[in-house]
């Protein structure tokens, strides 16, 4: 039950960001900030969120609550970049399980049983259990953004392009780096377009948004994605909310909170 008033009282707040996005028309500015690289602007939100520069060898666990078609549903999400390990966990009404990555490789488990991607059973592959190989990878590489946008897209050997923006977004006017993709993306993930990431310099370069242009919705331009809050896990900032819409149409898709989670 504390899992769920602090997700709805999460999502009262956000009531306020969504209003002032509705109502506030986002325009675009330009390139006007030449002080500051692209490149330079990046390094201070990483040192933002990685102060001590911890993230090649984190190892941190969260739970997720999530409310998308009008289901609220959780699990609880890890990761080991040491390890190269990658493990969701979920606890239906139905029974226990867990998909996961190691290596590159997946691996799952129903009801403690351990399966292949080739013998788990066709039923369990789809929606809502995603015990398939596609979920797996798909799903790692959504919540490994989960932890850190900017923290993964280093990791990965990303390199902002040349130029600093300058837009209004969700009512805060902010600065905005864009990328060509995430590097070495899953075919058939999310995140084979640019990434734009919108950060408010007054906040020592604090993400508030994320443009993932990945062609989803009906006008194709994406995801815009509303961060609020933060928590920390094992000395990473994370952003504790996260409000997705589609861009073009501002159509609501999901909202996420996340919390620290000590257990399962």
């Amino acid at each position: 039950m504390k899992s769920r008033s602090t997700f709805f009282k999460r999502l009262t707040n956000f009531a306020g960001f969504v209003i002032a996005f509705l109502v506030l028309q986002q325009y675009a500015i330009g390139q006007s900030n030449e002080d500051m690289s692209s490149q330079q602007i990046f390094d201070k939100i990483v040192d933002y969120y990685d102060p001590e520069g911890l993230w090649n060898t984190f190892s941190g666990k969260m739970k997720q609550t999530s409310l998308w078609n009008g289901n609220l549903n959780s699990q609880d999400i890890s990761l080991n970049n040491k390890t190269n390990t990658y493990i969701c966990f979920r606890k239906r009404e139905d029974g226990i399980y867990i998909k996961g990555i190691k290596d590159g490789q997946s691996f799952f488990s129903i009801n403690g049983k351990s399966y292949t991607k080739d013998d788990v059973p066709e039923a369990y592959q789809k929606y809502p259990y995603s015990l398939s190989e596609h979920y797996a990878q798909t799903y790692k590489e959504h919540h490994a953004f989960h932890f850190s946008y900017p923290l993964v897209l280093k990791n990965a050997g990303a390199k902002p392009l040349e130029g600093v923006g300058e837009k209004y977004v969700f009512g805060q006017l902010c600065q905005s780096i864009k990328f060509k993709a995430l590097p070495n993306y899953y075919i058939n993930g999310y995140y084979t377009g640019d990434i734009t990431l919108y950060v408010i310099p007054e906040q020592h370069y604090k993400l508030h948004a994320v443009h993932i242009d990945n062609g989803k919705g009906r006008a194709k331009e994406g995801w815009m994605v509303l961060l609020d809050g933060e928590i920390e896990v094992e000395g990473i900032k994370i952003p504790a909310s996260k409000l997705t819409f589609y861009a073009g149409s501002l159509d609501f898709l999901i909202v996420d909170i996340l919390e620290i989670e000590t257990g399962n």
